[in-house]
């Protein structure tokens, strides 16, 4: 016998990298009535688990922390950062409309505003 079923709902074929971060990607977009789907809280910033966030974090309202994003103690994100697959060390400043992707930021990092940081790591001179 052969069965089948009548699918309504989203499907996609993850057969590929591609098609995995495709799916990855419609989830984030809310496009996928998954529980526990990210979704933009006006009074907050955007926090997309898993992340690790360290004591005496200052966030601003709207920011974007994750998804695999890591600050460490102390650090600073600005309005309108977004801070994705990354880790910041303690201390780190992310200036507003910074964008953090893919990225280590050691110790005492300041991201001046709007600056865009992808697949690089930053260790800061010293004094």
């Amino acid at each position: 016998p052969i069965y089948g079923f009548l699918h309504q709902g989203y499907w996609l074929d993850m057969g590929t990298r591609e098609s995995y971060l495709r799916l990855n990607a419609d989830a984030l977009d809310g496009r996928i009535g998954l529980r526990g789907s990210p979704s933009y809280a006006p009074e907050g910033p955007l926090i997309v688990p898993p992340v690790l966030i360290g004591k005496n974090c200052r966030l601003a309202r709207e920011v974007q922390v994750g998804p695999y994003g890591v600050l460490g103690n102390g650090c600073q994100v600005k309005h309108g950062a977004v801070v994705e697959h990354s880790v910041c060390w303690e201390g780190v400043v992310l200036g507003s409309g910074t964008t953090v992707r893919d990225s280590v930021l050691a110790d005492g990092t300041i991201v001046p505003d709007g600056e865009k940081v992808i697949d690089r790591s930053l260790i800061p001179p010293r004094p």
